[in-house]
């Protein structure tokens, strides 16, 4: 399977639904943009994929006005541009685009990465949680993590339950994410769970929220309760926040 290599460049491209309806700016134009994440991530044996990875979350402006950041690391930045930008052109009328290219447009600097993990586990993220939508509906998903929410990881974090995330989460992974049985094929899972749960100190964060974030917004409540605090020292224990 493609996983992100150590010599990769990234880019990112802020996206946001032209419409009058603040609340749509991101949940319709993540809807919207489903085809294109889907062209992005290609086929598991695609070798020549240009997008080996690639992650989803919400940003906003300096007016606060939200929208979807689309987030990528590729071997062939031109390809993977002329993905996107062709889907964008098709659709043109109904976003309004503010492409930042982070690293440059060319290959000849390549990145060698010691946060690979995280990239990685991001992307895993995002196309396993893409997989689930596919299967059951983004309504459907979004049940599930509230349910994920209020009955394991608040009372996880408050000790009220010691059970590991991946026993809610494996079931519905192996029987509706083929990127997940793909993880499996290749002896990944293990790596994968240690990784979604492990603490980035850079985006004081760890990767498995980052789903969540993509499908029902951002957690700041979360954070403010200190409740992602709590649940990142629990599976991080020698961690300073």
């Amino acid at each position: 399977m493609n996983r992100i290599p150590p010599q990769h460049l990234m880019g990112r491209v802020n996206i946001r639904l032209l419409t009058n309806n603040q609340f749509d700016y991101y949940l319709k134009c993540f809807e919207t943009l489903r085809p294109l994440f889907r062209q992005l991530r290609g086929t598991s044996d695609d070798l020549k994929n240009p997008t080996p990875g690639f992650y989803v979350n919400i940003a906003s402006d300096s007016r606060n006005i939200p929208s979807l950041r689309l987030v990528y690391y590729t071997i062939d930045p031109f390809r993977t541009k002329a993905i996107i930008n062709d889907f964008l052109g098709k659709n043109g009328k109904a976003f309004e685009v503010f492409p930042e290219y982070v690293e440059g447009d060319v290959l000849s600097t390549p990145r060698v990465d010691d946060e690979l993990w995280f990239k990685n586990s991001l992307s895993d993220n995002t196309k396993i949680f893409l997989d689930l939508i596919d299967s059951l509906s983004k309504e459907v998903v979004e049940m599930i993590i509230c349910r994920f929410i209020v009955m394991y990881l608040i009372p996880s974090a408050f000790g009220k339950i010691e059970a590991h995330p991946r026993i809610f989460w494996d079931p519905l992974f192996e029987k509706y994410s083929p990127h997940f049985r793909e993880l499996e094929g290749d002896s990944l899972v293990e790596d994968y769970w240690l990784d979604s749960l492990r603490f980035n100190p850079g985006q004081k964060s760890f990767p498995f929220h980052f789903p969540i974030n993509m499908i029902i917004g951002p957690g700041e409540d979360f954070l403010k309760l200190g409740i992602y605090e709590l649940f990142i020292k629990k599976y991080n224990p020698n961690t300073s926040l």
